[in-house]
């Protein structure tokens, strides 16, 4: 979905793989009493909406 937006869409046509794995961490939901990454939760919960509001922040 990040890359048909990015790319297909044209909104950001130099976006990455790596970009997207950084996205997807940024926007993850976070346990503020847990240290991330972490064996049981990784880096937190996988959360779209919030990935996709971290992006427009870093465009706008």
């Amino acid at each position: 979905m990040l890359l048909e937006w990015g790319i297909v869409r044209g909104n950001f046509p130099q976006i990455s793989t790596v970009e997207i794995r950084n996205l997807l961490i940024r926007g993850a939901k976070r346990d503020p009493n847990l240290n991330y990454p972490n064996q049981e939760w990784g880096y937190g919960i996988l959360d779209l909406f919030n990935a996709f509001n971290a992006l427009r922040s870093d465009i706008i």
